[in-house]
């Protein structure tokens, strides 16, 4: 079996990831944000941490400002107070982005 080209896979890649931004933007990147639950729960941590300067909302650790950091599906707390969604997850959201980019 002959493999593609460099150029064909990059033209893929490129296709694909022209794609993913596509439905990102139409769907308001509503799949790459956790839950509502999820959210809360790690503001919480977040605000019950030594690290948190309640008056602008920061983390000292990493200085994130964590209303958006907590919503972002990947992101991580720096001490591991709180992790990212875990991978079984994460493949199920990109399963459901690609499958609606090909319908």
């Amino acid at each position: 079996m002959e493999r593609k080209s460099f150029g064909e896979k990059a033209n893929n890649f490129a296709k694909f990831s022209w794609d993913l931004i596509r439905h990102v933007y139409e769907t308001q990147g509503q799949e790459l944000v956790v839950s509502d639950k999820i959210y809360k729960e790690r503001v919480d941590t977040c605000k019950g941490c030594d690290k948190y300067i309640k008056k602008h909302k920061e983390c000292a650790e990493c200085g994130c400002y964590i209303p958006g950091k907590a919503r972002i599906i990947l992101d991580s707390c720096p001490l591991n107070k709180w992790a990212e969604i875990p991978p079984e997850e994460w493949e199920n959201t990109l399963k459901g982005i690609e499958d609606s980019m090909n319908s």
